[in-house]
This record gives structure tokens, sequence and C-alpha cells, in this order.
């Protein structure tokens, strides 16, 4: 019984569940007094993991039961659980509030403020800062693993960067079964070998605009990028489409960036982004001009950011990004009732292609230098407007 063990390393007299009678504390964490191990960005996760490093590293369930703490609502942010992490702990349980991710039903989460899926902030692998974990060993060097810990905002699935160290987040371990994914302590002492020997390091990178952007949203700092104004991930996952959707001009859309190159999208996207609407709907004019043949579709022009938004992100978060994309394609295509867009009918036709123009006005097609003035909107198979290749005018319009 982990109620049973004394180590001598507390003072804190606790009720063990396990054990009906009042014990001191054998856990490293529990006295009063000792925040120096606390970092606001720290997990309940791993929090947890270095409370019971000292007695079983890899028993973090059982310990939760021994504590009279349920491990299923401490790994989803249930308050009563955290409120009782963090007694043990003598955390303040607010910052572990804040930096927990807080399971609300249906796959979806609560973190810093913002609703998230699953996808987001829950994912089977694990990453981190390589040098963030070494300067944590460092600072208690009794064992490979020291006092390594896993931050919050590691989880947050557009987070692809340490601004501390620039070191690009690497998986850290990957792991199926819940239990064993989120004992943190038990994962950290098994990699340590390998992030003291640097076999976890990667090439160095100078932070974007976008890694500075998510970070500051994290931390509840407003900034003047017009994006502020949406969902955070709605928005970061707005960004991620758009960039990948531009990155097809030398890249196929079929080609999925590996992990290692997500940031790439991010970055390209917020580029475009940021500045406003104005210039959203001017770079999706471009892409509409340069990508595929002048007779295809949004959905061949666009890829993922077409598919994903008219079929998969269907919430209230995506809305704005949804309505923009749509009043593009219904204002700029030869779209007109008996049409469907994103899963929506066409009620009124906003352009004619020269054959439905013609088709209405009862003309020739092939007449269409004749039409009458006051005849609607014609859309023609346009040519890209750039005097060079699309990617060069885009790279030089922007820092």
């Amino acid at each position: 019984m982990h109620g049973d063990l004394f180590l001598g390393a507390g003072r804190q007299v606790l009720k063990c569940r396990r054990v009906e009678r009042d014990i001191e504390c054998p856990h490293t964490f529990g006295c009063r007094g000792r925040l120096d191990f606390f970092s606001k960005v720290q997990t309940t996760a791993s929090l947890g993991g270095r409370l019971n490093r000292p007695i079983a590293p890899q028993r973090f369930f059982p310990f939760c039961t021994d504590m009279g703490l349920s491990f299923s609502k401490v790994i989803d942010g249930n308050p009563e659980a955290l409120a009782r992490l963090a007694d043990l702990s003598a955390t303040d349980v607010e910052e572990l509030r804040r930096w927990s991710p807080r399971y609300l039903g249906n796959r979806e989460h609560e973190f810093r403020g913002n609703r998230l899926h699953a996808k987001a902030i829950k994912e089977s692998t694990i990453r981190g800062c390589p040098a963030c974990l070494r300067e944590d060993a460092e600072a208690a060097p009794d064992s490979f693993e020291g006092d390594m810990y896993i931050r919050g905002h590691w989880l947050f699935r557009p987070v692809t960067l340490c601004l501390k160290h620039h070191h690009p987040l690497v998986p850290l371990w990957a792991e199926a079964n819940v239990s064993r994914r989120y004992d943190a302590a038990a994962r950290l002492a098994e990699i340590a070998p390998g992030v003291w020997a640097g076999k976890l390091d990667k090439e160095l990178r100078a932070p974007n605009p976008f890694d500075e952007w998510i970070e500051a949203r994290l931390a509840g700092t407003p900034t003047e990028s017009w994006l502020d104004q949406f969902d955070l991930y709605a928005a970061a996952h707005f960004c991620e489409l758009l960039g990948r959707a531009i990155w097809a001009v030398r890249f196929p859309k079929w080609k999925k960036f590996g992990p290692e190159r997500a940031w790439m999208s991010f970055e390209m996207g917020f580029r475009f982004a940021t500045t406003g609407e104005a210039t959203v709907r001017d770079t999706l004019m471009q892409l509409q001009e340069t990508i595929g043949e002048p007779t295809d579709g949004p959905k061949k022009k666009y890829g993922a950011l077409y598919d994903r938004l008219a079929f998969d992100l269907l919430g209230e978060a995506y809305a704005p990004f949804r309505e923009l994309l749509r009043d593009h394609i219904a204002s700029t295509w030869p779209l007109g009732p008996g049409d469907d867009l994103m899963g929506e009918p066409v009620l009124e036709r906003k352009v004619h292609s020269v054959r439905t123009a013609a088709r209405e006005l009862g003309m020739d097609q092939h007449c269409r230098g004749t039409l009458p003035s006051g005849a609607p909107h014609v859309c023609c198979n346009r040519k890209p407007r750039f005097g060079i290749a699309p990617w060069e005018s885009w790279r030089s319009q922007t820092p």
C-alpha cells in the first residue's frame, strides 16, 4: 500500500483512503509551502505523477486511489479532484486549473477559456521541448529525470515551438492507453536518458508571428491581429487550412505535411489572415486564379480548406470562416438556384458564366461581345494577374 510507506519526506498529515488512519504524508511534495517545483504551465497529470515519483513512478493510478482521488477525474480536470490535488501539493488550485484541460463532455474540453475538441488538446502523442526538460533535470541532479514536467501549452496542437529555446516541440511518447499516457513521471523517467543524450534534439528555428500570436492568446494577452475576435482554435485551424491551400502552389494538396512541418501551414495562413478579411478574400482570389484549371470548382481549388469548412467544421466557432469562404465563392463562381454550395442551396445568382448568361438572355454563347448594356455580370475564364510566378508574388508582398 502506498499509504503504508513512509519515506520521511513530508510532514503534512493526510487521510489515506486504503488505510483508515492518519498517516504522515510519504510524498516529497506533500508538505505545505513547497512551491519551488510548480510552474504556472504544469498539467495536473504531470504534477500528480511527480507527487508519486518517490514511491512508485509506474503506478500513478493506484496512487490516486490511495489518496482518495479519481484518476479519470484528475485527467479530466474535475474541479473537486483538482482542489484535492492542489491541497496534496500545496499548490494554488486556480493556477492548476488555468493550465489543465477540463472535460466538458462530447469530446470537448475547456482550456485557457477556450472550448476545444479533443483533437486540439488530447492527442495520443505527448510533445515537448527537450531543452526545457534538460533544464528541469539539471535543477535536481539526483536522478536522470530530475524535476522534468510537462507544460500545459505543449498539449495544444497549434503550439509547435518553445519560445524560450527556439526548439521545435517533438514527440516525447505516444500511448493509446490513457492511464499510461498521462503517467507523466513514469514516461519521463523512460525517456530521460535520451533527453540527456540529445537524441530528441532538432534544428532550432526562429519564432514566427504565428508562434508569438498563439502564445500571447494562451496567456490572455490581446494583440492587434484581426483574428483576436474569433475563437482561438477555430482561428488557428483556419490559418492552418488556408496556409496548406497556399502551399499547394508548390506541394500537391494530397501530400500531407508531416508533424515536423506543421508549423509551415500555420505560419503561412496567419501571414495572410492576420491583417483582415480583405486580405483573406484577395488571397482566395489569387488561389482561385492560380491553382488548377479555370473551369475547376472550389473543391479542386481550395482542397481541405473547402472540404473541412463545408462538411466537417460545422460548429458555431467556425461560422465566420465558413461564411467568408461561402460568400467569396458565391460572388466569384457562376452558381445559381439549383446549385448546392457548402451544404446549403444557392438561392440567388451573383455571377454568370458566358453560357448561363447567354442561356438567360436567349443568345448564342459565342456572341458575348454583343451582350446588351445592363446585362448581368459575366465571369470569364481568367488568367493569373501576376507578371511573375504566383508564389514569388506572394512572397514579395509580405515581410
